[in-house]
C-alpha cells in the first residue's frame, strides 16, 4: 500500500483487502508459499557425525569400514519451534505479571502517575522502544514522552479487559479453532483508539502484549510477521489498484534520490484479517507436524506461526535490507 493513500477516502484499499475473493486469492498464494518454506524449517539441521574422521581412517589399511545403513525415512528437526517456545516462555511471564488486573488496579487506586515509569521499565516491548537508538523511533519516543501516564494506564486497562473478556466468552478452543472469517473473529476492538494511542500505542505494541498474554488466541502482528506474510504470499499484489502488497507500507511521502523508496511493514494492517491468515497457517503447521510425528502444542499456536514467519524472513535478509532503506544487515524486528 502507498502511505499517501492510507487515509485518503477515495484511494485507500482497506475495503479491498477485506473482500472474500481477495482473501481467498491471497490464501492460495500463502498456501503455496507454505509448501515452499515449511520443509526447510523442519529439515534436519545436524551434520552427519564423524564423516571427516571416517574419511581419514579409511585411508589406513588397518581399518575396514562398512557403509552405514541409509535411514528408512528422512529425519526432521523441531528445534526452531522448541527455541521459539523457550524464548516465549522466558518473555511472556514479564507481560503477565505487569499487566495482571490486580496490579493495574493498584496503579489506578494508589498512584496512576507512576504507571508510565514502571511501564517503561517492566514492559519488554516498551522498554526496547524507549532504549532504541533507531532513527525511525525518534518521533515515537517524543510522542511517548508527551503522553500522560494516566492515559497510558487507561488504554492498557482497556486492552487487558478486552483480552480477559474475549478469553472468557469466545476463547473456547473447539469454537475458536474453527473460525475462518475476519468478521467472525471479533477483534475489531483491538483496532480502536480505546485500547491505544495514535502514534504511540499502535497495533504492533497492542498485539505484542496480547500475544504474550495468550499465544493460543492472539497472534503477534509484528513487523517481521508482516514481512513474512509478504514473502510467503509470493510478493503478490492481488489486483490492488496501487500495484503494491497489502503487507507493506510504501513510504511515497518521503523521497530521497540517493535511496530507494522505503518499503516498511504495513503498521496499520487489520488485526482481524492478519489473524485469519495466521490461524490458517497454524492449521497447516499442525497438519504437517502430525505427518512428521512432530509435536504441536495448541497453547503455543501462534508461536509456531511466528517461528515460520521469522524463518521466511531469514531467507530474505538482503531483500529486507534494501526494502527498509538500510545498508546494514537485516535483523529481526
Amino acid at each position: 500500500m502507498y502511505k499517501s493513500w492510507s487515509d485518503d477516502e477515495e484511494k485507500h484499499e482497506w475495503n479491498d483487502i477485506a473482500e472474500p475473493k481477495h482473501i481467498a486469492d491471497v490464501w492460495v498464494a500463502i498456501a503455496n508459499g507454505f509448501d515452499k518454506y515449511f520443509p526447510s524449517l523442519v529439515a534436519s539441521k545436524a551434520p552427519p557425525h564423524g564423516e571427516s574422521v571416517l574419511a581419514h581412517l579409511g585411508q589406513s589399511p588397518a581399518f575396514k569400514l562398512t557403509a552405514p545403513k541409509k535411514p528408512s525415512a528422512p529425519a526432521f528437526d523441531a528445534s526452531s519451534f522448541t527455541s521459539a517456545i523457550q524464548a516465549y516462555d522466558k518473555e511472556a511471564p514479564k507481560y503477565r505479571e505487569f499487566f495482571d488486573t490486580d496490579m493495574l488496579r493498584e496503579y489506578r487506586e494508589d498512584d496512576p502517575d507512576s504507571f508510565k515509569a514502571m511501564l517503561s521499565r517492566k514492559c519488554p516491548v516498551i522498554r526496547k522502544c524507549t532504549q532504541s537508538k533507531r532513527e525511525e523511533l525518534k518521533e515515537w519516543n517524543i510522542r511517548y514522552k508527551l503522553t500522560p501516564s494516566e492515559v497510558l494506564l487507561t488504554k492498557f486497562e482497556n486492552l487487558v479487559f478486552f483480552a480477559n473478556d474475549y478469553l472468557g466468552t469466545r476463547g473456547d478452543e473447539s469454537e475458536y479453532a474453527e473460525i475462518d472469517d475476519p468478521d467472525d473473529i471479533g477483534f475489531e476492538s483491538v483496532e480502536e483508539e480505546q485500547v491505544g494511542v495514535p502514534g504511540v500505542i499502535g497495533g504492533g505494541i497492542r498485539t505484542r502484549v496480547l500475544h504474550n498474554l495468550d499465544a493460543r488466541v492472539f497472534p503477534d502482528r509484528s513487523g517481521t510477521a508482516l514481512y513474512g506474510m509478504y514473502f510467503l504470499s509470493g510478493m503478490g499484489t492481488f489486483g490492488l489498484r496501487s500495484k503494491t502488497s497489502e503487507f507493506l507500507m510504501v513510504d511515497d511521502k518521503v523521497k530521497n534520490p540517493d535511496r530507494n523508496i522505503k518499503m516498511d511493514h504495513n503498521f496499520w494492517y487489520p488485526y482481524r484479517i492478519f489473524t485469519i491468515y495466521a490461524l490458517r497457517i497454524a492449521r497447516r503447521i499442525e497438519e504437517e507436524c502430525a505427518k512428521r510425528s512432530l509435536c504441536f502444542d495448541t497453547q503455543y499456536r501462534y508461536v509456531y506461526v511466528d517461528a515460520l514467519l521469522h524463518h521466511v524472513c531469514d531467507q530474505h535478509r538482503q531483500d529486507l535490507s534494501v526494502m527498509r532503506g538500510q545498508d546494514e544487515a537485516y535483523s529481526a524486528m
